[in-house]
């Protein structure tokens, strides 16, 4: 198992590229671009497209605005959330229902 950090979301689609993850947790809120836009990015590339995503923030009103279908883990999250919120996300992205 591999974990890579990425502090500018602006190269997260060619850092893909490069370590090919299996899931990205992506937060809502960055800089340059927030995690909708990176989603968008993914989920307009064939290479990337499949790859689950969950998202993570601070904002518990985050949940409610959100229209994907992508799972939120609202911060701070016990290690069990993670846990469900990766099952839920891998399970989606077999299923190949990221947008």
């Amino acid at each position: 198992m591999f974990a890579a950090e990425l502090n500018d979301p602006t190269k997260a689609v060619q850092m893909a590229y490069r370590f090919q993850p299996d899931i990205l947790l992506l937060d809502m809120h960055m800089p340059w671009k927030d995690g909708h836009e990176v989603a968008a990015d993914f989920a307009s590339d064939n290479t990337l497209s499949s790859v689950p995503i969950i998202f993570i923030t601070g904002d518990a009103l985050d949940r409610q605005k959100s229209t994907d279908s992508i799972p939120i883990l609202v911060k701070p999250f016990s290690i069990e959330d993670l846990f469900a919120s990766l099952e839920e996300g891998i399970t989606k992205g077999q299923q190949g229902v990221n947008t």
